[in-house]
């Protein structure tokens, strides 16, 4: 939406003609809620003025976004690279989705969006655009919808990911009754969770340089439902993490299909 008619929407709801709750729709899905309320509040009290507030939905688009409308059924969108599994292009309730079949049972994954490295100082992700300049980035944040299905007492894994094949994953593992944050192969931090067999679920990883370490966070909850405030789970090191593209894996170990959509790419500020 551009900053001019965004504007000119503010100036409605500051005059009484818009009600609160519809000011979220002026940013992009990737500005919680609780962010847009801040701003609400920040708006009021004069902190901040209508052309801020435009701006910042201007520099709340996302890096990356794909949902795989755009794509044919049984293909794979330009830019991804399957590390293993048959996941193609497949529609489901209405709309394309990234599938992985039922089998065989073990675990598959694939790498899209842009490639993130790192400052000369390590304190800062950078990425290039085609026939652009590096852009500096205090950190990023991938979300994604999931949906899987348990049979019987078997359940499907799935994560969304962060710095590479080898980085940070936020994981769904029902057979555990739980979500990981997962550094390569090793479990960091974990939470105890209720799978909802059959129900589309969003998973959101941010990882961001703050207070001189890595911040790595992660959360989950139900499609349709508001973003929650706080995060599941948290990680700090002092140790840079690894460079690489966003990433999603799935493990259909009930033997029923896993299905991804929705993958977006955010820059993130301190």
């Amino acid at each position: 939406m551009p900053a001019d008619l965004r504007a000119s929407q503010m100036e409605r709801w500051k005059t009484g003609l818009w009600d609160v709750s519809l000011i979220a729709q002026l940013f992009t899905s990737s500005t919680a809620q609780v962010e847009v309320l801040s701003i609400m509040k920040q708006l009021i009290s004069g902190i901040i003025t209508l052309s801020a507030v435009a701006q910042l939905g201007l520099a709340a688009e996302p890096l990356y976004h794909n949902d795989f409308e755009s794509s044919p059924i049984g293909s794979q969108p330009d830019g991804f690279l399957v590390i293993d599994g048959q996941f193609a292009v497949q529609e489901f309730e209405g709309n394309k989705v990234f599938e992985l079949p039922g089998a065989p049972l073990e675990t598959f994954g694939f790498i899209f969006g842009p490639n993130f490295r790192y400052n000369d100082a390590g304190d800062h992700m950078q990425f290039a655009e085609k026939d652009g300049p590096a852009k500096l980035l205090d950190g990023v944040a991938v979300t994604a919808r999931a949906y899987g299905l348990k049979k019987g007492r078997r359940y499907p894994t799935f994560a969304i990911g962060l710095c590479g094949v080898g980085g940070f994953k936020l994981r769904v593992a029902p057979m555990k009754g739980a979500v990981e944050l997962v550094s390569g192969d090793t479990t960091i931090a974990s939470v105890d969770y209720r799978f909802a067999s059959g129900t589309w679920i969003r998973l959101k990883l941010e990882v961001r340089y703050a207070d001189g370490k890595w911040i790595t966070e992660g959360k989950v909850w139900k499609d349709g439902e508001t973003e929650p405030a706080d995060w599941l789970l948290k990680h700090a090191s002092a140790e840079k993490p690894n460079p690489g593209k966003a990433s999603a894996w799935a493990a259909p170990f009930s033997g029923q299909p896993i299905r991804f959509d929705d993958l977006q790419i955010d820059a993130v500020a301190k």
